[in-house]
């Protein structure tokens, strides 16, 4: 979702200054960052976008970051998508 996305969805903001904290058992540590609730928006406009792109044979290849595999991957198997997920 590019930035232009953000600010139409009136998410851009929140997204920006998402609030997070560091991970302490890495060194050097990590910066994890907190679910909020504007990460359904994100997924909803992810989802749409995997089912436009819906090729002849119903396949698709996505590529996400670690942070909206899984939530994306689950909204579309409660839609009735097959998922898989390769790691």
């Amino acid at each position: 979702m590019t930035d232009d996305e953000r600010r139409a969805a009136g998410i851009f903001n929140v997204q920006w200054y998402r609030p997070g904290h560091p991970d302490w058992s890495e060194m050097p540590p990590s910066w994890i960052q907190d679910r909020i609730p504007s990460d359904e928006v994100r997924k909803d406009f992810f989802v749409s976008r995997i089912l436009e792109s819906n090729d002849s044979n119903g396949k698709v290849l996505v590529l996400l970051g670690n942070m909206h595999v899984t939530p994306v991957a689950e909204k579309l198997r409660a839609m009735g998508h097959n998922v898989s997920i390769q790691p």
